[in-house]
């Protein structure tokens, strides 16, 4: 653990919180002592737990304003304590920092699955580990003032294609586009890093995002600033070198990223590129449905039928799955004739549309004056989209 004098002047607290209290659960006593001196030269309140069972002992008579725990320790893990925190009214709203020396991505994964806010491995740098606290409690105490409020946490509407050249990407600005109009606070979750086609279409610099020097991984205020406003009132996420690891967000970055913005918006688009690297496949698995668009032409729904697309190899995302097809040309096969290629109807049909293709390839901004016209077109449709799973047809 690198202790050094890097951590911040003693005295600095939280802005707007008098001595947050901090409980540091470890089962190795030279850890507790260090993390308990960073702390409290900063000026919080520091309380210890050996295991679990103690800490959970502990939140209960006095609940601090933040868990920092160990995951492998006995009686009790911090996984085992994670989950009871997040399991109990009381407690839930807690935010929790995990340590661990386990840095694979089953380990992580499990971390983030059983409540954690953040999850940092070992040996622990003092100064990251204080920074990423801090900003954990500054969004704490934000959400206690009501400026963030977690609401019921966000459909997850996941746009993913059969083949490359069928629309997914400008569908998914259109169904961000669309639910924001209808005041959904809604966020575009843009996965695609070979070419951001999605944060392009809504004018989002998505370029300048992933290249921003960020530290990683990537802590709750500096999440934020990653997080970019555009004209149509969707706020849009981008992946990029900035985030993670060369190419995109690590598996642990994605997850986290999709657990706070679960709990600041309503509506949450992913729009994924057309070949899924596995550190993906947990986003796909959270997602409520997952659209996968296919076009009219031959090789589109071949990809299809065969499960030949990304999706295939994933267990349940074809139950949760709706079939869109885009009509992004003209095809001389009518709808017997797509259904008996696809083995099935679609659940979704978008017509061939000349506003929706310019809104492909000149982006929002020069389709603002045709939007209310395109709406009207692709409201049906893409109402069945963010509704129900398993929608009935809509043919527009």
């Amino acid at each position: 653990m690198d202790v050094g004098d890097r951590t911040a002047p003693a005295g600095s607290v939280v802005g707007g919180m008098s001595q947050p209290a901090v409980l540091i659960v470890d089962d190795e006593e030279d850890v507790r002592n260090l993390v308990s001196y960073a702390f409290s030269r900063r000026g919080y309140r520091v309380d210890t737990s050996v295991d679990g069972a103690q800490a959970l002992e502990a939140v209960h008579l006095a609940p601090p304003d933040l868990v920092i725990t160990d995951v492998l320790m006995p009686r009790m893990t911090g996984l085992e304590l994670a989950e009871q925190l997040r399991g109990d009214d009381r407690t839930k709203h807690i935010p929790i920092l995990m340590l661990s020396a386990r840095d694979q991505v089953e380990d992580v994964l499990a971390g983030y699955e059983r409540g954690a806010d953040e999850y940092i491995t070992k040996p622990i740098e003092l100064a990251l580990l204080v920074a990423k606290a801090e900003a954990l409690l500054r969004r704490s105490a934000r959400d206690r003032e009501g400026v963030a409020t977690p609401g019921p946490s966000a459909t997850v509407v996941a746009f993913a294609r059969a083949k490359g050249g069928v629309g997914a990407s400008t569908l998914a600005v259109a169904t961000a586009v669309l639910a924001a109009g209808q005041g959904r606070r809604t966020c575009l979750f843009d996965l695609d890093t070979a070419t951001h086609s999605a944060a392009e279409i809504l004018g989002a610099d998505a370029r300048g995002a992933a290249d921003h020097a960020v530290p990683d991984p990537v802590a709750g205020d500096l999440f934020d600033r990653l997080v970019v406003s555009t004209p149509p009132g969707v706020d849009v996420l981008v992946t990029g070198r900035g985030v993670g690891s060369a190419g995109g967000l690590r598996v642990d970055l994605a997850l986290g990223a999709l657990q706070r913005l679960r709990q600041k918006y309503e509506l949450l688009v992913l729009d994924l590129p057309l070949t899924l690297e596995s550190w993906m496949n947990p986003l796909v698995e959270a997602s409520s449905r997952v659209c996968l668009v296919t076009g009219p032409q031959v090789t589109s729904l071949a990809a299809l039928a065969g499960h030949t697309h990304a999706l295939a190899g994933l267990p349940g995302a074809m139950g949760r799955t709706l079939v869109v097809l885009n009509h992004v040309v003209d095809s001389p096969a009518g709808p017997a004739e797509i259904a008996r290629q696809l083995g099935r109807a679609p659940d979704v049909e978008i017509p061939n549309s000349d506003l929706l293709l310019r809104l492909g390839s000149l982006g929002w901004s020069a389709m603002a004056d045709e939007w209310g016209e395109l709406a009207s077109q692709l409201g049906p449709a893409l109402g069945a989209v963010v509704g129900s799973p398993r929608t009935a047809s809509v043919a527009l």
